[in-house]
């Protein structure tokens, strides 16, 4: 039992500091974590609803909403109706959004892409199923146990 706690705590550490390189980031363009992971979000030049994005980033609804208002004002994202839905809107970066988001992420994307090379060559992209499958699982034991769990995309199944 004993190894099983040391190899969460060395997950949970690792798992923090990759959080805090992501932190650096933001930082770095002068933006806050969810600011960065919804430029990120928005970055594939794919219109997306708030509510896409807060259930796939865990992003709070509030904090997605604040900065979307934010960003309109700014001429970063535009809005336009989702057929069908009433109150949903998609986000779409803007030209300047996007030239936003080109600036802040290939500094990102040129980091990640060397981290990510360099990994799977040595422990094969199975690691990243691996990662899913815990967090899956995760998700699925913090609900049996506390009754709620993060909601997110990813079943053990992907």
């Amino acid at each position: 039992m004993k190894l099983v706690r040391k190899q969460i705590a060395q997950l949970m550490t690792a798992l923090n500091r990759i959080n805090c390189c992501y932190a650096v980031c933001a930082q770095s363009a002068d933006l806050k974590d969810n600011e960065l992971m919804i430029l990120y979000a928005l970055a594939d030049g794919v219109p997306y609803s708030q509510k896409q994005i807060c259930d796939e980033w865990d992003i709070p609804r509030t904090t997605m909403n604040t900065i979307i208002k934010d960003w309109e004002k700014k001429g970063l994202v535009s809005l336009s109706p989702i057929q069908g839905k009433r109150r949903e809107m998609n986000i779409l970066l803007t030209d300047a959004g996007q030239k936003l988001a080109d600036n802040v992420l290939d500094k990102i994307i040129e980091m990640e892409n060397a981290a990510m090379q360099e990994t799977v060559e040595e422990f094969s992209p199975e690691f990243i199923r691996a990662i899913r499958s815990y967090e899956a699982r995760l998700r699925a034991h913090c609900q049996r146990v506390f009754g709620t769990a993060p909601t997110g995309p990813f079943s053990p199944k992907e």
